[in-house]
């Protein structure tokens, strides 16, 4: 079966690069390559409109990691996306840390 380049957004060489990592472990044929870039084209569709609906249509790196993290169902992704913090309440925690790690 044919495809082209595109499933409508994910590029089926990336997929076929990212799957060839697993060697002979997990051979993959054009249908699976395809199959697998359309997954990952639906699975950021629909993370994108739940964060559309969480939150307006201009979507920043806040929002996602904030719909994100209050997902139970992404709980793999939540080391991918925290919150965003400021240098000073980074710099708090690990004083805080280190604290805590003397006692």
């Amino acid at each position: 079966m044919a495809y082209s380049s595109l499933t409508g957004g994910v590029a089926l060489q990336k997929v076929r690069q990212i799957a060839s990592t697993q060697g002979e472990v997990l051979p993959f044929t054009p249908d699976g390559i395809y199959a697998l870039a359309k997954v990952a084209e639906l699975f950021v569709d629909h993370l994108l409109r739940e964060t559309m609906e969480l939150h307006d249509e201009n979507i920043d790196y806040d929002e996602l990691a904030d719909t994100i993290q209050n997902d139970e169902d992404l709980s793999f992704l939540h080391d991918f996306f925290p919150t965003r913090i400021s240098f000073e309440e980074a710099q708090a925690k690990m004083a805080e840390k280190i604290h805590d790690d003397d006692d």
